[in-house]
């Protein structure tokens, strides 16, 4: 299941959520407008949802239009798309749950979540989900069985990840 679509499930896709989305390209503009005309053939006659129809896959119009309703309702725009806001953690979030649940084999997946790791700014949380964050020292000793208790694998951490980031991200 594709990130966009954990989104949906999960009931994280909130306009917030859409806008960091949009602007990282993470989530169909298609899909927003379709979204939209849905809205109005239901006869909600709403200024907001008439701008994202009309935007018609123009990315800046949509952009500009998500931001104008979210600023008019108090919402700073500003803070949505910090590394730690809630709308990025639960992107993450879902990218995370998309590759480890994926049916690629362990060391494609491992590939993806440094993607993802690095797609996100590499947030500290993060650290352990990559093979390279040991230092030579470290290395050695795994080598050598001496802290093999203490290791986990990067798919391990992330899983263990997945799991705090589920707890944060509620509402």
């Amino acid at each position: 299941m594709s990130p966009a679509e954990l989104m949906k499930k999960f009931g994280f896709l909130n306009w917030k959520a859409i806008l960091v989305g949009v602007i990282h390209d993470w989530i169909s503009l298609q899909d927003i407008i379709n979204e939209a005309d849905k809205e109005i053939s239901l006869g909600k006659q709403d200024k907001f949802l008439i701008e994202i129809s009309l935007s018609r896959k123009n990315k800046d119009v949509l952009i500009k239009a998500i931001e104008t309703y979210l600023n008019d309702t108090g919402i700073n725009v500003d803070e949505i798309n910090s590394i730690d806001s809630k709308e990025l953690k639960r992107w993450r979030l879902c990218f995370l749950i998309s590759v480890v649940n994926s049916h690629l084999p362990d060391d494609v997946k491992v590939e993806k979540i440094q993607e993802i790791y690095s797609q996100f700014g590499f947030p500290e949380d993060m650290i352990n989900c990559t093979p390279y964050h040991f230092t030579f020292e470290e290395i050695e000793k795994i080598k050598q069985k001496q802290i093999t208790a203490s290791y986990s694998s990067p798919l391990e951490s992330t899983k263990k990840l997945i799991n705090r980031l589920r707890e944060e991200v509620k509402d």
